[in-house]
């Protein structure tokens, strides 16, 4: 999964360099001039859709790059709780979605086909998947709804907070507090990357120079090397615990 949204942040990174390279040469060789001439100038189109095109390159990019940052913070037991609770239950919650995608899509359609004439919200199919999302979070006009069709705006309306909200987007959320139950309670395994660091944050304060000459002063008096490595091993789970190491 880190690989993909690499690269579709380097693919992002690259088609706004190169948007931006064909606006700045289309703006220096348009020479518009204002106040306007009579007629409207054909190459401002073209300089208004790469611009708008680059904002839109820029604003994804922007949030790929700050979705890598979850990369780095899996290095951490507390800051991964995110990716470590995605990670566990994406094939229980991958199943939930494809069918709350479903659901919302076969209501959008079927509000289009109802009040696509005279409401608004429901002129487009756009417009109706739009609709259908905003009514699970309470955002919808039923008073027009009913007035255009009473009886299968009750229908419409319950049937789908029933099944959207109620019932699908509650298996979401119990899917996710069921697995971020499991890594809080560090039922789970490691990755190799943990276990790497966490052996190199180990050597590092077992080789410190205090923790040297506490070893020496042992055994030079008279204390048994066992016993010293058992009681430093404590100690620094101990610093470790104190770090943030769980």
């Amino acid at each position: 999964m880190w690989n993909i949204l690499e690269l579709a942040n380097l693919v992002c990174f690259i088609v706004v360099f190169g948007v931006r390279f064909a606006w700045m040469a289309k703006s220096s060789s348009s020479n518009v001039q204002f106040p306007f001439a009579p007629e409207y100038p054909p190459n401002l189109d073209t300089i208004q859709s790469l611009f708008n095109t680059m904002v839109v390159a820029n604003s994804v990019n922007t949030i790929l790059t700050f979705l890598k940052a979850l990369k780095y913070v899996r290095l951490n037991s507390q800051l991964g709780v995110l990716t470590r609770t995605l990670a566990l239950c994406q094939q229980s919650i991958v199943g939930v979605l494809a069918l709350f995608v479903l659901v919302v899509t076969s209501y959008a359609v079927a509000g289009w086909a109802l009040w696509g004439v005279n409401m608004e919200e429901y002129c487009t199919l756009g417009f109706a998947m739009s609709s259908s999302l905003q009514l699970l979070v309470g955002n919808a006009n039923y008073d027009d709804m009913r007035q255009n069709n009473r009886i299968l705006a009750t229908m419409y309306f319950w049937s789908f907070l029933v099944l959207g909200l109620f019932l699908l987007l509650n298996f979401i959320i119990a899917i996710l507090s069921d697995s971020f139950a499991k890594i809080s309670g560090r039922a789970f395994t490691q990755t190799m990357e943990e276990l790497l660091l966490r052996y190199y944050q180990n050597m590092r304060a077992f080789l410190r120079p205090d923790n040297v000459r506490r070893i020496f002063k042992g055994i030079s008096s008279g204390n048994s090397e066992p016993k010293l490595i058992r009681s430093l091993i404590r100690q620094l789970e101990e610093r470790l615990r104190l770090a943030g190491w769980q």
